[in-house]
């Protein structure tokens, strides 16, 4: 057999499975560097400075901030709030220092102008990767997280302000933006241009068909409203609804005369348990799924292959070529959820073209084609399974597929987004608790949020 590639003859099966072997021996150190870039964003960590912690010793403030970042890196990728109580998370909460693989002060700045200090902590992806599948512990990646359309107002007496973008920098202590990315819950937040007449607010009573129609326009999985209410008394009251994507209301609550962040604080961490459970109650069992291809006459596309299966980290938990034979190559792979949205990311692997599949045995048939193959549009992420795998003799790396920004044309879509794609639907779950408190009735001046 002829190419610019690497050929894979019969005669010679056995040495080249050896080399092929201790190949992706080598490949299987790397794959970790090569995650998908929306799931790169839940590795960094940033956490302020009080007043009080500016004067302690560096190594103080250090190491009081890592202890926080480390309890809130746990929970934005799993999508749990008791991490502090699970025995298998112990190792990374009492020394945080090992998995840490640098760290940045910077300013906090409001309008240009520095007004704080934090300390930006960027963990290592490779070493708690290692670690969760070590341990079967299951990660949430970020792709897979519904996306919030997020709208806000403040009442000042008979005033009301909706809180645009331009509005949040003007109040900051309303501004969900902060809690949201610190939890690692993808939001979407309206254009100035979205009219006022269009605004949700809680205890509105809005028609589900018009919330409906904005989580349509804003491609969000849900609408959460929100809004504190200042009487001339000066007292305090602080309102918020969830709209699910068919415009029904899922969760609510009231906090009184408590401080706005930490009320935006505790919704999200009540957002970030509710919109997990579905995801972690259909991975915590993990499946096995053999993967056939036939026509693997080369070395270089099997090898773009198994790169391509590795980084599709976190679902896929191992990669291991079973055998390789007659041109046809067996693939076992353990993942984590369902086998149909394994079986999507497949069919999106270039060149390779599903014949055939079974998921009550767990069997993909598939083939190696020179024509690259059409990538169809899924609910299901892809971000870690669309990587260009060149045909053999290309000298071309196989490079992952940049990450994009939703532009939406605020006069036919009034709304900008702050994530990547994400159409998972999370079921409504009754009697959430956050932390053995219930964010409906918080405690004044409580937080639950870390």
């Amino acid at each position: 057999m002829r190419g610019n590639g690497q050929s894979i003859q019969i005669g010679t099966q056995k040495t080249v499975t050896q080399k092929l072997i201790t190949m992706f021996f080598v490949f299987g150190m790397l794959f970790f560097a090569a995650v998908a870039h929306a799931d790169d964003v839940l590795f960094d960590v940033t956490i302020p400075l009080s007043d009080s912690e500016t004067n302690l010793s560096k190594q103080q403030q250090i190491d009081k901030a890592l202890t926080e970042a480390s309890r809130v890196e746990l929970m934005r990728l799993t999508g749990r709030l008791d991490v502090n109580d699970d025995d298998e998370f112990q190792e990374l909460l009492k020394n945080p220092k090992e998995w840490l693989s640098r760290y940045s002060y910077q300013p906090i700045l409001q309008e240009g102008v520095a007004v704080g200090t934090q300390i930006e902590f960027n963990f290592d992806q490779k070493h708690i990767y290692q670690y969760f599948q070590k341990h079967n512990l299951v990660l949430w990646p970020y792709s897979s997280r519904p996306k919030t359309l997020v709208l806000g107002s403040q009442k000042l007496g008979n005033d009301t302000t909706n809180l645009t973008a331009d509005a949040l920098g003007d109040n900051p202590s309303l501004d969900y933006r902060k809690p949201a990315e610190r939890l690692g819950v993808p939001v979407l937040e309206p254009s100035a241009d979205m009219s006022s007449s269009l605004w949700i607010y809680p205890l509105q009573n809005a028609l589900p068909e018009q919330i409906a129609f904005l989580e349509s326009q804003a491609k969000a999985n849900y609408l959460m409203t929100y809004q504190e209410e200042l009487t001339e008394t000066g007292e305090k009251t602080f309102h918020w609804e969830l709209f699910d994507k068919t415009g029904n209301k899922v969760l609510d609550g009231q906090a009184d005369n408590t401080l706005a962040m930490d009320n935006l604080k505790d919704i999200f961490a009540r957002l970030l348990d509710y919109y997990s459970q579905g995801y972690r109650a259909q991975a915590d069992v993990l499946g096995s799924l053999t993967l056939t291809l036939d026509n693997m006459t080369q070395v270089d596309n099997l090898t773009s292959i198994e790169n391509v299966l590795n980084n599709m980290k976190p679902m896929v938990h191992s990669v291991r070529l079973h055998s390789l034979q007659n041109y046809q190559a067996n693939f076992e792979i353990i993942y984590q959820g369902f086998y149909t949205n394994l079986l999507a990311k497949i069919q999106k692997i270039p060149h390779v073209l599903v014949t055939d599949n079974d998921a009550v045995i767990g069997v993909v048939q598939a083939k190696w084609s020179d024509e690259v193959m059409p990538v169809t549009n899924s609910t299901d992420d892809s971000s870690a399974s669309q990587s260009a795998i060149p045909p053999a003799g290309n000298d071309d790396q196989p490079s992952q597929a940049p990450a994009t920004q939703e532009s939406l044309d605020s006069a036919t879509n009034p709304f900008t987004s702050q994530t990547n794609d994400s159409t998972s639907q999370v079921e409504k779950s009754a009697g959430v608790q956050t932390e053995g408190a219930v964010i409906e009735t918080m405690p004044q001046g409580t937080s639950i949020a870390p």
